[in-house]
């Protein structure tokens, strides 16, 4: 049986390198992956500031040891009752371990800090 690296969760990542470099590998995927390629300045976009306290925030997933950058994920405040989550993505090496799962539960435990009662929906942009 696989041991999983230990991990640790760093927040208010908005800016930094480490962040431009594994959202640069997350668009790569999913232009590999989507028929007809993926081109990210046809989505909605979100600036650094959105993601930034007390707006939001951005979370990278690194392994505790050699400091990989392994996952992120984003929450972006909307407006005084409904917030949402953005950007969640497992390196492919790293999957099917829970990473995803501890990184939105960190997610949601900042989304009831920034919304004392958030709406509660799902939906799903592409």
């Amino acid at each position: 049986m696989n041991a999983t690296a230990p991990v640790r969760i760093l927040e208010g990542q908005a800016a930094s390198d480490h962040t431009q470099k594994v959202l640069t590998a997350y668009f790569s995927e999913l232009n590999h992956r989507i028929d007809g390629g993926f081109d990210p300045d046809l989505t909605e976009s979100t600036s650094p500031e959105q993601v930034t306290p007390p707006r939001g925030d951005f979370f990278l997933m690194t392994e505790l040891i050699s400091g990989e950058v392994i996952a992120c994920g984003a929450v972006r405040k909307l407006d005084d009752s409904t917030v949402e989550l953005r950007r969640i993505w497992v390196t492919p090496d790293h999957r099917g371990k829970g990473h995803a799962r501890t990184l939105v539960r960190s997610l949601e435990n900042k989304v009831r800090a920034l919304v004392p009662t958030p709406r509660s929906s799902l939906s799903m942009r592409r």
